[in-house]
């Protein structure tokens, strides 16, 4: 096991990319991850631009953390600040990434990871120190904010990642997975892993969904009396992404925090361009997607409908599989499934935007 954040763990994951994507640069196919701008596929970390980012201001998003964390983020000056409030604010300068049309990187140059919405602004990436740790970030527009029990009800895919902190003491783990969530019209849930579908006689998870009290948008993850994470639903004309922000108490091993992302099941749909994606590694990704030819620094094929309907897998030769969500309006979500278990990861975890 290794410890979230150290150079250790963002050894290793960079490791297991490269034995994914057998590529000699960090790209992502890690698939095990991802990203680009309109139509650039570069894996470019830096931005050689200086002209000022204009993604154009936005206010009223909703953030969640890599680990679970819910926050508010701001965009102004047309898009060349981006501030998040995760109990305390920041505010960083972003300008143009050069190698990416539409994706913002920090005028600082010191970070690696990007900020980038989809046309419309329904859904983003950033990026924001939370617990000393600089994280991946998703954003959530709050005018698309589902504010009915009723308008959750459906079958979802779900990639999911988790970090667990013993109770015992010792070093945290992580692991990635993927699921069938199901939520019925009176806020009922379950859900079974690493499975395409689910019935609510043998999930993996089940409990209820209410609605928090005094924020009409946010709803609470329910299982055993116990609230185990914040639920939030998009929903801009038909496309809905669901979304998670898992704080997991419960657990008698340890408290267990992550992020689910998660878009209603059904059969894959091709929504081609270029992809800039952040990573659990701390970095930021580009590919190329043309129906189910991946493009990064090599080039595979991947295969629809698996292993969920709506998913695809891509496994390069002799690594493991990854699953790639891309759900409308130009969002996309990866995940490396290896062993899927705490025991064995670390895990690894996308998410990003078509601009």
């Amino acid at each position: 096991m290794v410890r979230i954040g150290k150079p250790s763990q963002r050894r290793t994951a960079q490791a297991a990319r490269l034995l994914l994507a057998g590529l000699t640069t960090t790209v992502g196919l890690v698939l095990t991850a991802c990203g680009g701008g309109s139509d650039s596929a570069s894996a470019s970390t830096s931005s050689s631009s200086s002209t000022a980012c204009s993604t154009g201001n936005r206010s009223g998003l909703v953030a969640m953390g890599l680990y679970g964390d819910v926050g508010t983020a701001s965009v102004t000056s047309g898009g060349a600040q981006i501030s998040t409030n995760f109990g305390t604010s920041t505010t960083r300068t972003l300008i143009a990434d050069s190698a990416a049309p539409g994706v913002c990187a920090d005028a600082s140059g010191g970070a690696t990871m990007r900020t980038a919405f989809v046309p419309g602004g329904a859904t983003g990436m950033t990026h924001a120190s939370i617990g000393a740790i600089d994280q991946p970030v998703f954003l959530l527009s709050g005018s698309t904010l589902a504010t009915s029990m009723g308008s959750l009800a459906g079958t979802f895919n779900l990639l999911r990642y988790q970090k667990e902190t013993p109770n015992s003491g010792g070093s945290a783990a992580t692991r990635s997975s993927y699921a069938t969530m199901v939520i019925d019209n009176s806020g009922n849930w379950y859900f079974c892993k690493n499975t395409n579908t689910c019935s609510s006689g043998s999930p993996t998870g089940s409990g209820t969904i209410n609605v928090r009290t005094g924020s009409p948008d946010r709803f609470d993850l329910v299982a055993n009396s116990i609230i185990r994470g914040t639920v939030f639903l998009a929903d801009t004309g038909g496309a809905r992404v669901l979304v998670v922000g898992e704080d997991d108490q419960g657990d008698p091993n340890g408290r267990v925090r992550g992020l689910w992302i998660g878009a209603p099941q059904a059969a894959w749909a091709a929504n081609d361009g270029s992809y800039t994606l952040n990573t659990t590694d701390f970095g930021k990704d580009s590919l190329r997607i043309a129906g189910t030819v991946i493009t990064a620094n090599s080039t595979i094929t991947a295969a629809a409908n698996s292993p969920l309907q709506g998913l695809l897998t891509a496994t390069p030769s002799g690594g493991n599989n990854n699953y790639i969500l891309q759900a409308a309006g130009g969002l996309m979500v990866t995940a490396n499934n290896a062993g899927n278990n705490f025991g064995t990861g670390p895990g690894y975890f996308s998410f990003g935007v078509k601009p």
